[in-house]
This record gives C-alpha cells, sequence and structure tokens, in this order.
C-alpha cells in the first residue's frame, strides 16, 4: 500500500503554534499601577487586622471576617460603601429570618427546610427587581439565612448565639475594610478635584487645537469631517463639524 498519497507535499505549510498567553495579558501581574498597589495593600492590612480582633474575641469562625473584608473592598470608595451597608442590611435580615425559623419549626423538619427553601426562593426572586447591591443583600439574605438555619438545626438552642456570631463577623469585616480605606484616602478629595480640573484642561486645549486647525483649512459645510478627542482610555469625545 502507498501511503505517500496521504503525505503532505513539500508547498504545504504548517501552522505556527503559539503560546496561547500573550504578555500584555499579565501586564496587570508584573507591572500593577500604584491604584492597584495600594488597593491591595489596605485590603490586606485590613483583613490581618480583622483576623487578628476576630481571635481575639475567641470568634468560633474567624476566616469569615477576612472573607468579608475581600468580599466587599470595591476599587472605588461610594462602591465599597454602598456594598459594606447592603451586606449589612442582608445579613440582619437573613439571620432574624433563621431565628424565626427555628423558633417556629424546633421539631418539624418537614416544615422547617421547606420553610427555609422558600425564604430562599422569595429572595432570589426579588433580588431579580433590584439592582447593584440591592440585589446583593436579597440574595445574601437568603444563603445567611439557610447557613445559619442548618447550622442550629442540630442545636436549636443555640441558634441566637450563631446567629450573631454569623453578624459579628460581617460586621467586624465592614468596619475594618471601611477604617483603613478612610485611612489610605486622606486627602482623596483635593487629589480627585485636581485631576478632574487636568482633565477638563486637557480636553479644552485639544478642543482648542481643533477648532484652530478647522478654521485655518476652512472646512466648509459640505465637507463632514469626525474627529475624536480622547478624554481618557475608556471615554472619548466625538466632535461633528
Amino acid at each position: 500500500m502507498n501511503i505517500s498519497r496521504f503525505m503532505p507535499g513539500p508547498d504545504v505549510r504548517w501552522p505556527i503554534m503559539r503560546w496561547p498567553v500573550d504578555g500584555r495579558m499579565l501586564h496587570w501581574l508584573f507591572c500593577p499601577t500604584p491604584q492597584a498597589v495600594a488597593f491591595a495593600l489596605r485590603n490586606t492590612i485590613a483583613s490581618i487586622v480583622a483576623l487578628a480582633i476576630a481571635l481575639w474575641m475567641e470568634l468560633d469562625s474567624p476566616q469569615w471576617a477576612v472573607a468579608t473584608v475581600w468580599s466587599v473592598a470595591q476599587v472605588r470608595r461610594g462602591e465599597s460603601m454602598s456594598k459594606a451597608r447592603w451586606r449589612i442590611v442582608g445579613t440582619l435580615a437573613g439571620a432574624v429570618a433563621a431565628v424565626v425559623f427555628i423558633a417556629a419549626f424546633p421539631q418539624q423538619s418537614w416544615l422547617f427546610f421547606p420553610a427555609v427553601a422558600t425564604w430562599i426562593g422569595l429572595c432570589s426572586f426579588l433580588a431579580t427587581f433590584c439592582l447593584n447591591f440591592r440585589s446583593y443583600a436579597f440574595v445574601l439574605s437568603g444563603y445567611t439565612c439557610s447557613i445559619i438555619a442548618v447550622a442550629a438545626a442540630s442545636e436549636p438552642d443555640n441558634v441566637f448565639f450563631i446567629g450573631i456570631s454569623r453578624a459579628t463577623y460581617i460586621v467586624l469585616g465592614v468596619v475594618c475594610e471601611a477604617g483603613m480605606a478612610m485611612l489610605f484616602t486622606i486627602g482623596l478629595p483635593t487629589r480627585a478635584r485636581a485631576t478632574m480640573v487636568a482633565q477638563v484642561e486637557n480636553v479644552l486645549h485639544r478642543l482648542a487645537v481643533l477648532l484652530r486647525e478647522i478654521v485655518l483649512h476652512g472646512v466648509t459645510t459640505r465637507k463632514c469631517t469626525l474627529r475624536t478627542l480622547r478624554v481618557n482610555p475608556t471615554r472619548t469625545l466625538r466632535l461633528f463639524c
């Protein structure tokens, strides 16, 4: 059997195998921005402080305080405060629901689990009608109730203490993250104002250059050009003339 007919000819070009990960994709890892370094540093310090306080208070699950710090941390201060506020609201609502279900059905598992499942479904249903972190609060309320209720199902007499412990982790993590963020944002309004003024001056300067070019070249109404002024890497200002 002649198999040479199945072999590719000399003029066939084989595809070049390339590494699937481009070096520019890892630029954020090897060359992070100062803002990213400050964000990681402040949250690391906040998580260590939260863990130390939780161990000092002898809480049974101190890792939840650390998880709360990183879960509520956002790059923008307003988003971080909003998420922290709604996380506390969702946690408290879920803890109260868990205590109510345990108190109402202490030994009726055939009623207890459907009640918890109904609460989770109701929270998920209401979350679909909300936006941003309000939706997050409803979802958090649902699974917080399930965590506390299932943990207290074998020992219903301690459900109140389990709920208090869960709320303590959340509040401790939120307070540590907020306090550390306040230390890292000293003088933030002044810096933000200076940055905004610099961006506006840059846009006005480019706009003046563009208008000068239009006037000098005598652009008529018949010729329509589209110019773009880059305000920052994500936003552009388009001018039709």
